[in-house]
């Protein structure tokens, strides 16, 4: 509210320059502490480790997905709902590797990381640029 404000009076609240370095701070911190966003550095490092793509290559495949939902704003929430329905068939020892490399959550949710690792398994270069901003040669050893 008060950014809207200060769009028609800035002298109704003052910029405070600590105030929004520590806001920025402790989002930074919230993020990290609840695996919420990752850096694309992060991303490419972990897309590194052949593990993780080979725990989603059990359940994901260009044969059981739906291509059209690929390529765009659809591949988030169908990633989502996918994981959801396939994570059933993964042993809990995949399930643990998973989230030790950050792909998925406590909550066996499914991460930026590990839907990069899908798109990466899919050989979705488009939803990798799109969503990631990463190459697949950003990341070929």
């Amino acid at each position: 509210m008060k950014a809207i404000v200060n769009c028609f009076d800035k002298t109704i609240n003052p910029f405070n320059g600590d105030l929004a370095a520590r806001i920025s701070k402790q989002t930074l911190e919230y993020s990290r502490q609840h695996k919420l966003g990752f850096l694309k550095n992060e991303i490419i490092e972990s897309l590194k480790i052949d593990n993780i793509s080979e725990i989603f290559a059990k359940i994901f495949s260009r044969e059981n997905i739906d291509l059209r939902m690929l390529n765009g704003a659809n591949f988030n929430v169908y990633m989502n709902d996918s994981f959801e329905k396939r994570k059933v068939l993964l042993e809990t020892s995949d399930i643990e590797t998973l989230k030790k490399f950050d792909a998925i959550n406590d909550w066996e949710n499914i991460m930026d990381i590990g839907k990069a690792h899908i798109a990466k398994i899919l050989k979705d270069q488009y939803d990798m640029s799109y969503h990631f901003n990463i190459k697949f040669e950003d990341f070929k050893k």
